[in-house]
């Protein structure tokens, strides 16, 4: 990909996770011909990476849709995060980068005791960087590329479910969680990390999947 290729890839992508382009709705290629200010021919480049990746689908004579949200596809990604986090973190354990995840849990504990209102969105979304540093170090510690490009498509997802989620997103509870597993891995516990991010991945399993049965969403996939 050039350049100009990734860079209209690595935004509408960017839309897509944080849900600017909304689950289930479709969008228009003039409308980003117009707002990039980029031809057809690369857009539609990008589209077909993002396709690829499951993020969008090209549906004849109707157009380009956003991947929509379902229980099943939400319980799925989880369920994968579940497989291959714990398998990475128990056989590469070595390669984990502690001082790194140190500064996760710094950064985790400042947010905690912040006595700034705790629902702005600035807020919420410092823990929602948080988190997807945390796991992506996780993800990144594995040098199986397989693995790894596997788990950037998991992150993406819950990324994205996240959004939806906004306030109810346990974001603080995740954060505690996050600390937990960081406290047993600084301790050289690798059973008890493992348990413990297993637990924490359980956790926002469930909490996703009762809080987005609950919100107005088109629940069908494409």
């Amino acid at each position: 990909m050039s350049l100009l290729k990734e860079q209209i890839y690595q935004e509408i992508k960017q839309r897509i996770i944080t849900c600017k382009l909304e689950p289930g709705s479709f969008i228009k290629e003039t409308d980003f011909e117009k707002d990039l200010s980029v031809s057809r021919t690369p857009l539609r480049e990008a589209f077909n990476k993002l396709e690829e990746e499951g993020l969008l689908k090209v549906i004849p004579k109707k157009g380009v849709q956003v991947k929509s949200l379902s229980l099943m596809s939400i319980a799925h990604t989880y369920e994968a995060r579940l497989l291959l986090e714990p398998f990475i973190l128990t056989n590469y354990w070595d390669i984990i980068d502690i001082e790194k995840m140190r500064e996760i849990k710094l950064k985790s504990l400042d947010l905690i005791e912040n006595k700034e209102p705790r629902v702005s969105d600035q807020y919420i979304r410092a823990f929602f960087s948080l988190d997807n540093q945390f796991h992506r170090l996780i993800g990144n510690s594995c040098n199986n590329e397989y693995l790894n490009k596997t788990l950037t498509e998991v992150d993406d997802e819950v990324q994205r479910v996240r959004m939806q989620l906004g306030q109810n997103s346990r974001y603080l509870e995740s954060a505690r969680e996050h600390i937990a597993v960081i406290d047993a891995i600084q301790g050289n516990d690798k059973e008890g990390a493992v348990a413990a991010l297993a637990k924490h991945i359980k956790n926002s399993q469930n909490v996703a999947l009762t809080s987005i049965s609950h919100q107005d969403i088109d629940y069908k996939v494409f």
